[in-house]
């Protein structure tokens, strides 16, 4: 669209008279965060190594005095 308004009907009918690249040297482009991934990910942790102890065959002392 933004050719027609310029009067080009292609590339080849543009010519340098036309492009402005004034301010080029500005030009940022926003690129937007990835939310869903970044709310779906799940970063490795650190698993600790236990032992399960089965406490229903453990004797219980009680300590004298």
């Amino acid at each position: 669209m933004n050719m027609r308004l310029l009067g080009a009907r292609t590339i080849k009918d543009v010519v340098p008279e036309m492009v402005d690249a004034s301010n080029i040297h500005s030009h940022i482009v926003a690129v937007p965060g990835d939310r869903l991934y970044d709310n779906n990910c799940e970063y490795p942790s650190v698993v600790l190594r236990t032992t399960i102890i089965d406490f229903s065959q453990t004797k219980v002392y009680k300590m004298q005095p």
